[in-house]
């Protein structure tokens, strides 16, 4: 009786899940947070910050394009609305104004998805107040999958979404919409992910790191700039204030520096925190450990709610025979586990003529707890579920509520 009564004591109190040193790097407050759903609203909100800058831009990706539309269902106004060359006006235009752009060096296996002549593009193009390099800072299979942009130091966007093509859509995810097509002008299907955006000390903490990344690169060591400016963009209301964002990374062992797994950690340590509901959105699902950990939440008679959104189906040959199989153990290795039937897996299509499924891209976790009023919601421009010891870079944000 005494346990029980301990035991309903504990659930009824708030956790502190996120411990510097444990399972995150660092904790920041941000005086305003937005979550940008889907890319038509970060594509945009992008667009308007970098129109404030003034005197830095860094931008850290997975993958990036020159010729990615910002606005496509907007008209244009003075700037273009192609990346590069919407950057390149902004540098010509604004002479104190520097922008670095870090993005993957990928492997020969990406080489046809990616644009050609990268560093011809977005380098030998642009004004010379624009820097980019490639980023192979990392072991062999692993990656670059840090998603950052920092304008002014004043404000970080982070998430799931790269600066790339066949990104843009609206949260309608219509199965047709004329601005959902490719540089080339060939539609793709409707796709669905978020990003995160923040200003204060959380934005110059993922400066700090935008920044690391660079000198990594380069050897070049990037001061960091004077907040003077707000370019908070303008048509974008803040979601919540006066928030901690907590930030966790992953990197493989290279070079000297040791391995970090903050971000499994953190997933971890938020699941087993679930006291009411586990929602997850993901690209992939493929970590034993993520699903040892939901397992066991499923066999506790009394444990968490979970719902798991992801994509119909892998992607491409190479995803269906590796990401894909891996998927399927995983998926398969938590339907054994769900003693209580407890546990769904989804995925979203838009129904018309013809069903169209929605790609998930997103990487979100939102733990809920019943017995207070507590939300943790969780962002990371990686896949969720994906193995840790081979990435080469990425990191977590993390925003914890109490009313």
């Amino acid at each position: 009786m005494r346990q029980a009564t301990a035991d309903s004591m504990a659930r009824a109190v708030p956790q502190q899940v996120a411990v510097p040193g444990q399972n995150c790097w660092r904790i920041a407050h941000a005086a305003r947070a937005a979550f940008l759903v889907d890319a038509s609203a970060y594509f945009a909100a992008f667009a308007q910050a970098v129109e404030n800058a003034r005197h830095s831009i860094f931008i850290v990706a997975w993958d990036i394009h020159s010729r990615t539309r910002l606005r496509p269902n907007r008209p244009s106004n003075r700037y273009p609305d192609e990346l590069g060359p919407f950057l390149d006006a902004l540098a010509r235009e604004r002479p104190d104004l520097r922008v670095y752009i870090l993005t993957w060096d990928c492997h020969l296996v990406y080489a046809f998805e990616r644009e050609p002549l990268q560093r011809c593009q977005l380098g030998w193009k642009t004004h010379r107040n624009i820097q980019f390099r490639l980023d192979s800072n990392h072991p062999t299979c692993a990656s670059l999958h840090q998603k950052i942009v920092v304008v002014d130091d004043a404000i970080a966007f982070s998430g799931g979404l790269d600066l790339t093509i066949r990104r843009w859509d609206t949260p309608e995810h219509r199965a047709q919409h004329p601005g959902r097509v490719d540089h080339r002008g060939v539609p793709y299907p409707p796709f669905h992910d978020i990003q995160l955006l923040v200003d204060g000390p959380a934005a110059q903490a993922l400066a700090e790191l935008a920044r690391e990344r660079w000198f990594r690169r380069t050897g070049q060591r990037i001061p960091p700039t004077p907040v003077v400016t707000d370019p908070w963009p303008g048509a974008v209301r803040p979601d919540v204030t006066d928030v901690d964002v907590v930030i966790a990374r992953s990197e493989a062992a290279y070079a000297g520096r040791p391995r970090v797994r903050e971000v499994e950690a953190l997933f971890l340590d938020s699941i087993a925190a679930a006291r009411h509901s586990i929602y997850i959105e993901s690209q992939y699902f493929t970590s034993r450990r993520i699903a040892d950990a939901l397992g066991d939440r499923l066999q506790e008679e009394h444990g968490p709610e979970v719902l798991i959104v992801g994509p119909a189906e892998c992607t491409g040959w190479l995803e269906q025979r590796t990401v894909g199989v891996l998927r399927h153990r995983f998926v398969q290795r938590l339907q054994e586990r769900d003693r209580f039937g407890r546990l769904r897996f989804v995925y979203p299509v838009r129904h018309g003529v013809t069903p169209c499924p929605v790609f998930i891209h997103s990487k979100i976790c939102i733990i809920s707890n019943n017995s207070s009023p507590s939300l943790i919601v969780t962002l990371t421009p990686t896949g969720c579920m994906m193995p840790w010891s081979k990435l080469g870079g990425m990191f977590q944000v993390y925003i914890k509520f109490l009313h």
